[in-house]
Order: C-alpha cells, then sequence, then structure tokens
C-alpha cells in the first residue's frame, strides 16, 4: 500500500469535523470488527462511517477479473478494503489527509493500494482504468468544476481516465426519492423538499431525476444502466433493476434516518403502492448508474441484503443474475450456512416435499427462479374481498405441508428447541405442544408458491430440532397478517384455530431472533426507527423552525424554512401531478395535504 502526498495542499477540503478524529481512534480500537464501536458511541458520523452496511452498495457489483479501479472520493474507506478484494489494482483519491489517513488504516494488509490525497481535477493519473467509481461524489461537482456544465466537463474529464471497454459507477441519491415527497429533509441541505424545488435555496450539492442522469449521459455519450437502490446507496438492502420489476420481484425495507425524522407519512407505507403502480424508477430514493461507451447488458438484475441485523456467520446475500437466483457469503464465517442451506432444501426433497432444487457452485449456490405468486400475495389479496375462508384453508394447508416436512413426532421434555434458547416449559404447556423431530421454521406463506395446484417451497434457510409445530404455525401466520391492518381479526381466528399460545410462542421467537441478531443490532433498529409521522403540515414547520439545531445554522436555512409556506402552492401542484396521474392511489395520510 501506498500514501501518495504529492498532490497534497496542506489543508483538508471536505471534512466531518473533530469526530473523525474519534472515528480513526476506533478504527485503531477495533481493526477486525468497525462495528464495536457502535457500542460505545451511537453518533451518526461514526455509524455512517464505520457500518458494514457501507460496502452493499458494490461488494454485489460483478468486476472482471484482474481489474483495475479508480474510487474518487474515498471519504474514511467504507468501501475501499471491498474494491481491494475484487480487483488486481485499486487507486483511492481523497480530498482530506485525515480521512486518507482513516483509508490506509483500514486497508494496511492491501498491498494493491495507491491512496493520493489531492482534488481530483489537480492529479495527473499516468494510466487508464477499467472502472471509476463514484460513491456519493457526483453530485459535488459543481464545486470543483467551474464551467456552465460542471457535471458534463466532470464525466468527460474522467473518461480520459477510462479504458474504452471501461465503465463509470456512480451512486447518487434522486432528487424525486420516496422519502423526500414524505417529509425527510434533502440529504446535502436537510431542507425539506429543496431537491424537489430543484435548488432554489442551494448552490454547493445537487442530485438529479433518472430523466436528467440520462441527459447528461447521453452528453457525454455514454450509455446508462440504471439500478434502483433502498432505502439508498449509503445502506442498500434492496437494489432493483428495470428487468426486476417485470418479474414482480418485491420485499420490504426499513430506511435510515440520521436523526428523528418528522414525516408526513412513513415511506414503507407508501412503498408498496409506488412498486404496484410501477413508480419505482421515478421514485427511487437512490440510483447507481453503469455509464460506458457502448450498450452493455446488465448482469445482476436484483439484489437483497440481511446484514443489518444478522450476525457474520449468517450473512449471506441473494442475488439474480440470468434467471437463477444465487446466494453468497458476504463474510469469510457465512460459507457455513451457505452449506447448511443446501442440505436443508436436500432434506426436503429427499422427504418428497416440493422444493425448488437447490445446487451448489463452488462457494455459492443457486436455484431457478420460479416466477408466480407466493401464498403471502395471494393472503393479501384474498383479504382486500374479505375471504377469510380461503385464507384459513390456505393456512390449513400450510398446517399438513409442516407437519409431513417435519418427519416424526418426537416426546423430549429435556431437549427440545425450548431448552436451546434457555425457555423453560412446565408439563401443561409442553402437553399442549406437537413438537416435530425437524422444525423447517421457514414454511411461512411468503416462501411458497402455489404451482400446478401444489405448494412448492423456496428460499428454506433456517431448521430446528424438535420443534412444535405451533411455533412455525405462529411464524407463518405473524409474518403475513402481522402486516395487515387485522379488521377482521383474523391472527386471533388463526391462534384459536391451532391452538397457539401468543406469550409463549413469541417468547421463543424472540429468543431465537437473538440467536440470529448481531450484537450491534441495536445501533441499527435506532435509526431505522427514527420515524415519527405527523398529521399537519404546520406542525411540522413549527417543529423544524424550532429544532435546536437549524437555531444554529446560517441565516439562509431559517428564512428557508420560514418561507417554506409560501411555496405550499407549488409542493401541492407537484403532489397532485403524482395523486391524479393514471391508476394511482395514495394512503389516506398523504390526502391529507390537501388540507394544507
Amino acid at each position: 500500500m501506498k500514501l501518495n502526498l504529492d498532490f497534497y495542499k496542506g489543508t483538508d477540503e471536505y471534512s466531518d469535523g473533530d469526530i473523525e478524529d474519534t472515528i480513526l481512534k476506533f478504527i485503531k480500537k477495533y481493526p477486525d470488527n468497525l462495528e464495536k464501536a457502535f457500542l460505545e458511541n451511537e453518533e451518526w458520523a461514526i455509524f455512517y462511517h464505520l457500518s458494514s452496511l457501507r460496502k452493499n452498495s458494490i461488494s454485489w457489483y460483478p468486476f472482471k477479473s484482474n481489474c483495475t479501479i479508480l474510487e474518487v472520493g474515498g471519504g474514511m474507506g467504507a468501501i475501499t478494503d471491498t474494491l481491494c478484494k475484487k480487483a488486481k489494482k485499486v487507486t483511492s483519491i481523497e480530498l482530506s489527509k485525515r480521512r486518507a489517513t482513516a483509508i490506509e488504516m483500514r486497508n494496511e494488509k492491501n498491498n494493491n493500494l495507491e491512496i493520493i490525497v489531492g482534488n481530483f481535477n489537480d492529479i495527473v493519473l499516468k494510466e487508464k482504468y477499467d472502472y471509476i467509481l463514484l460513491n456519493g461524489v457526483f453530485e459535488y461537482a459543481q464545486l470543483y468544476v467551474d464551467s456552465e456544465q460542471p457535471y458534463v466537463d466532470f464525466l468527460n474529464k474522467l473518461k480520459d481516465n477510462l479504458k474504452d471497454d471501461g465503465k463509470i459507477l456512480i451512486a447518487i441519491e434522486n432528487k424525486f426519492g420516496l422519502k423526500y415527497w414524505c417529509g425527510a429533509g434533502e440529504d446535502h441541505t436537510g431542507l425539506p423538499y429543496d431537491g424537489i424545488n430543484d435548488y432554489v435555496n442551494s448552490n454547493f450539492a445537487r442530485t438529479f431525476s433518472k430523466e436528467e442522469l440520462s441527459t447528461i449521459a447521453k452528453h457525454c455519450h455514454l450509455n446508462a444502466n440504471f439500478y434502483y437502490m433502498f432505502p439508498d446507496y449509503k445502506f442498500p438492502k434492496i437494489i432493483y433493476t428495470d428487468e426486476a420489476l417485470e418479474k414482480n420481484v418485491f420485499l420490504d425495507y426499513s430506511p435510515y434516518y440520521y436523526r428523528k425524522m418528522d414525516l408526513f407519512v412513513n415511506e414503507k407505507n407508501v412503498y408498496k403502492e409506488i412498486y404496484n403502480n410501477k413508480m419505482i424508477p421515478f421514485f427511487a430514493n437512490s440510483y447507481f448508474l453503469e455509464l460506458s461507451n457502448t450498450v452493455t447488458p446488465k448482469q445482476i438484475e436484483f439484489v437483497k441484503y440481511n446484514n443489518d441485523y444478522r450476525k457474520k456467520e449468517y450473512d449471506i446475500f441473494t442475488y439474480l443474475k440470468d434467471n437463477m437466483v444465487y446466494k453468497e457469503a458476504n463474510n469469510s464465517l457465512a460459507k457455513a450456512k451457505i452449506h447448511e442451506i443446501l442440505s436443508i432444501n436436500k432434506y426436503l426433497k429427499d422427504n418428497s416435499i416440493d422444493v425448488v432444487d437447490v445446487e451448489k457452485d463452488k462457494e455459492k449456490i443457486f436455484s431457478l427462479y420460479v416466477q408466480g405468486q407466493n401464498l403471502e400475495d395471494k393472503i393479501n389479496h384474498l383479504y382486500s374481498v374479505g375471504e377469510i375462508d380461503s385464507i384459513m384453508c390456505i393456512y390449513d394447508n400450510i398446517f399438513e405441508l409442516i407437519k409431513k416436512a417435519g418427519g416424526k413426532t418426537v416426546n423430549n421434555l429435556k431437549n427440545n428447541i425450548f431448552s436451546k434458547y434457555g425457555i423453560k416449559l412446565n408439563k401443561d404447556e409442553y402437553a399442549n405442544l406437537h413438537f416435530l423431530a425437524n422444525g423447517v421454521i421457514d414454511i411461512i406463506p411468503s416462501n411458497i408458491i402455489e404451482k400446478d395446484d401444489k405448494y412448492v417451497l423456496f428460499d428454506q434457510e433456517w431448521m430446528e430440532k424438535n420443534v412444535p409445530i405451533e411455533y412455525i404455525m405462529y411464524r407463518g401466520i405473524i409474518t403475513t397478517i402481522g402486516k395487515i391492518n387485522d379488521k377482521y381479526d383474523l391472527t386471533k381466528l388463526l391462534f384459536k384455530r391451532y391452538d397457539i399460545n401468543y406469550e409463549l410462542m413469541n417468547e421463543l421467537d424472540q429468543r431465537f431472533l437473538s440467536h440470529i441478531h448481531s450484537e450491534e443490532y441495536s445501533v441499527h433498529v435506532h435509526y431505522y426507527n427514527n420515524v415519527e409521522v405527523i398529521d399537519n403540515v404546520n406542525d411540522l414547520l413549527h417543529m423544524r423552525y424550532d429544532y435546536p439545531l437549524l437555531k444554529e445554522d446560517n441565516q439562509v436555512m431559517k428564512d428557508t424554512i420560514k418561507n417554506l409556506k409560501d411555496e405550499n402552492d407549488r409542493l401541492l401542484y407537484n403532489f397532485n401531478l403524482v395523486l391524479n396521474s393514471k391508476g394511482w392511489k395514495m394512503l389516506e395520510r398523504l390526502r391529507k395535504l390537501k388540507r394544507w
């Protein structure tokens, strides 16, 4: 590894302040697990710079072997190590010497890395690269490129260091991101609706819509492939493409906010409607762009991560490629889990359970992507039209499927899933449970497809010994009906139907989840639960104006917040364009904006 100071002018041009010194101390203290720092300090800057979720923005990307990568704006090294593991050589450029020191400390073992401190516009690079990466950097181009078209000119300058068949990769927020319509402050300025208002009140950073980014790429004679990231590119959990959207691949997510965010509506509640109305490309919170000189087909169609809550040994990610679903370990410790999933699926197949075949390829496992409606979606539809009896029939079928998959019944008071997780059962509680030798606890509606009048299982990751069928049914009910506004009290009806002790099963479920959760899980929960939905816009204006941090900000920001009310007509017009578009239906809370 080499630290190059030839282009450093002696002052750091970008900084988060003294908190960066604290981060450096944590990097030195916890070199093998930086997230241990969260247990000592939960400040956002520490979480942001040291979270392992940051690498999700790039770890999925299919870099070609023996490639070279130029990282423009390395920050404090959140993804540099990941790049080094994927490339023959990485050059990381960073404005700040203090931040470059963090990159250096986090990459002491990477001999294929050169760190250059200085402004990219002042640095002379003698080679061309296979990939040039801008992760949260492109939006600042107007600060460093003095021209009428700074973003076009910046891309053209990057092309000077790109091989003919190379690619420029850009991760950036969408100015029309869903969270901004819900009332979240713009990521760079903190001002609500700043990007939607085309930054009329700020001028140091700028994000773009999909159409604007496409136009910039065309001006540079570059082809653009778009990936849609949720919650955003900083902490991505789900990555869509247009191809995945056509296949109706849908998953929930939890957004992350740096402080308690007062919103008109929780974006999670609107997200499914936006997906169903095919508006994801417009409302995606962040984009990942792949820019190239020629039209290049996407290699990856969809990605899902779960490392915001799992321990390292269970940290795997899923992606869709060439109509095949792949699961891969996100670190060396999780390779054993990959083999366990393979064995679970072999067990199911050997016991004549209809399951999507899983095969192994080196350290990956893969299966055919099977299109079709899963039972959770079917149950949601039946619930919306009041077909409760039909839902009962589905759960009866699931009950029989769990029994068949579970093998023989067992009778062991002392050696079962409860004893494994430290729960003592009395004889009466035990007598009311029906234990199966093998509890395949992922037999839940979202993991079952109905095909040719058969229930076909997929994504079966967890199996425990000596598990009551009541627990697996509990999971199947809670994970599906628990997401519904249950006006029919269907949850209670199902619990009664299968004689489920809610308190006991809930305790077991919490113990099981705690076994999976990482030690730092509570910090993740802290940031993705930072949402408080309010009903009145005037209350929002009052809260934001009185927020103590804003009182210390500059007068421009104060005046902007005071005058937000003057922008209401314009905002209302924009919202009505969405509300009145064909097939579009917003939630009732969002409709309350009409009172504004």
